[in-house]
Protein backbone atom coordinates (compact mmCIF):
# COMPACT_ATOMS: atom_id res chain seq x y z
CA UNK A 1 0.00 0.00 0.00
CA UNK A 2 1.24 3.45 -0.87
CA UNK A 3 2.51 5.76 1.85
CA UNK A 4 0.12 8.38 0.39
CA UNK A 5 -2.71 6.79 2.37
CA UNK A 6 -1.24 8.25 5.56
CA UNK A 7 -2.64 11.58 4.37
CA UNK A 8 -5.93 10.51 2.71
CA UNK A 9 -9.03 8.43 3.40
CA UNK A 10 -11.34 6.83 0.85
CA UNK A 11 -14.74 8.49 0.72
CA UNK A 12 -17.53 6.39 2.20
CA UNK A 13 -19.95 7.75 -0.42
CA UNK A 14 -17.88 7.14 -3.54
CA UNK A 15 -14.84 4.84 -3.83
CA UNK A 16 -13.22 6.89 -6.61
CA UNK A 17 -12.87 9.90 -4.28
CA UNK A 18 -10.22 10.32 -1.58
CA UNK A 19 -10.50 12.87 1.22
CA UNK A 20 -7.45 14.82 2.37
CA UNK A 21 -6.93 14.40 6.12
CA UNK A 22 -5.35 17.85 6.36
CA UNK A 23 -7.84 20.08 4.50
CA UNK A 24 -10.80 17.70 3.88
CA UNK A 25 -10.67 18.33 0.10
CA UNK A 26 -12.20 15.72 -2.20
CA UNK A 27 -9.58 14.41 -4.65
CA UNK A 28 -10.35 12.12 -7.59
CA UNK A 29 -8.43 8.85 -7.60
CA UNK A 30 -8.66 8.74 -11.40
CA UNK A 31 -10.07 5.86 -13.38
CA UNK A 32 -13.50 4.28 -13.24
CA UNK A 33 -12.83 0.92 -11.60
CA UNK A 34 -10.68 -0.05 -8.63
CA UNK A 35 -8.06 -1.50 -11.00
CA UNK A 36 -7.59 1.87 -12.71
CA UNK A 37 -7.44 4.05 -9.57
CA UNK A 38 -4.09 5.68 -8.79
CA UNK A 39 -2.47 7.90 -6.20
CA UNK A 40 -0.91 10.39 -8.63
CA UNK A 41 -3.71 12.94 -8.15
CA UNK A 42 -3.42 12.58 -4.40
CA UNK A 43 0.31 13.17 -4.50
CA UNK A 44 -0.16 16.20 -6.76
CA UNK A 45 -2.61 17.65 -4.20
CA UNK A 46 -0.19 16.92 -1.37
CA UNK A 47 2.72 18.54 -3.22
CA UNK A 48 0.83 21.68 -4.27
CA UNK A 49 -1.33 22.30 -1.17
CA UNK A 50 0.70 20.78 1.68
CA UNK A 51 4.43 20.91 0.82
CA UNK A 52 5.45 20.05 4.39
CA UNK A 53 3.36 16.85 4.29
CA UNK A 54 4.74 16.05 0.84
CA UNK A 55 8.31 16.42 2.16
CA UNK A 56 7.42 13.98 4.94
CA UNK A 57 5.91 11.57 2.37
CA UNK A 58 9.04 11.88 0.21
CA UNK A 59 11.25 11.09 3.19
CA UNK A 60 9.19 7.99 4.03
CA UNK A 61 9.29 6.65 0.46
CA UNK A 62 13.03 7.33 0.18
CA UNK A 63 13.63 5.29 3.33
CA UNK A 64 11.48 2.46 1.95
CA UNK A 65 13.45 2.46 -1.32
CA UNK A 66 16.75 2.32 0.56
CA UNK A 67 15.52 -0.68 2.56
CA UNK A 68 14.48 -2.49 -0.64
CA UNK A 69 17.82 -1.73 -2.31
CA UNK A 70 19.71 -2.97 0.74
CA UNK A 71 17.71 -6.20 0.74
CA UNK A 72 18.42 -6.79 -2.97
CA UNK A 73 22.10 -5.95 -2.50
CA UNK A 74 22.43 -8.42 0.38
CA UNK A 75 20.80 -11.11 -1.72
CA UNK A 76 22.71 -10.64 -4.98
CA UNK A 77 26.00 -8.99 -4.06
CA UNK A 78 27.06 -11.05 -1.07
CA UNK A 79 29.80 -13.62 -1.34
CA UNK A 80 28.75 -17.27 -1.03
CA UNK A 81 29.55 -18.99 2.27
CA UNK A 82 30.93 -22.09 0.64
CA UNK A 83 33.61 -22.74 -1.94
CA UNK A 84 31.67 -25.37 -3.89
CA UNK A 85 31.23 -23.16 -6.96
CA UNK A 86 34.94 -22.44 -7.21
CA UNK A 87 35.77 -26.10 -6.58
CA UNK A 88 33.35 -27.10 -9.33
CA UNK A 89 35.03 -24.63 -11.69
CA UNK A 90 38.51 -26.00 -10.91
CA UNK A 91 37.24 -29.52 -11.48
CA UNK A 92 35.81 -28.54 -14.86
CA UNK A 93 39.07 -26.78 -15.72
CA UNK A 94 41.00 -29.97 -14.99
CA UNK A 95 38.87 -31.75 -17.62
CA UNK A 96 39.46 -29.02 -20.20
CA UNK A 97 43.16 -28.45 -19.48
CA UNK A 98 44.99 -31.75 -19.25
CA UNK A 99 48.26 -33.25 -20.52
CA UNK A 100 46.86 -33.81 -24.02
CA UNK A 101 45.61 -30.21 -24.30
CA UNK A 102 48.73 -28.47 -23.06
CA UNK A 103 48.85 -26.06 -26.04
CA UNK A 104 45.35 -24.71 -25.47
CA UNK A 105 45.44 -20.91 -25.17
CA UNK A 106 44.01 -19.27 -22.05
CA UNK A 107 41.25 -17.39 -23.89
CA UNK A 108 39.99 -20.56 -25.60
CA UNK A 109 40.09 -22.45 -22.32
CA UNK A 110 38.08 -19.67 -20.70
CA UNK A 111 35.48 -19.83 -23.49
CA UNK A 112 35.21 -23.61 -23.20
CA UNK A 113 34.65 -23.37 -19.44
CA UNK A 114 32.06 -20.65 -19.94
CA UNK A 115 30.16 -22.80 -22.43
CA UNK A 116 30.42 -25.87 -20.18
CA UNK A 117 28.96 -24.00 -17.20
CA UNK A 118 26.31 -21.95 -19.01
CA UNK A 119 25.07 -24.23 -21.79
CA UNK A 120 22.62 -26.07 -19.46
CA UNK A 121 21.01 -22.72 -18.60
CA UNK A 122 20.26 -22.06 -22.27
CA UNK A 123 19.05 -25.60 -22.99
CA UNK A 124 16.61 -25.66 -20.04
CA UNK A 125 14.62 -22.60 -21.11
Amino acid sequence: MSAAWRYFNISEKEARIAICKTCSADISRGGVTAKTFSTSGLLHHLKSKHPDKYAEYDQITSAQKKKRRAKVARKYLSAPCTSTDSERLFSAASHVLDEKRNRLMADKAEKLLFIKNNLPLFLNK
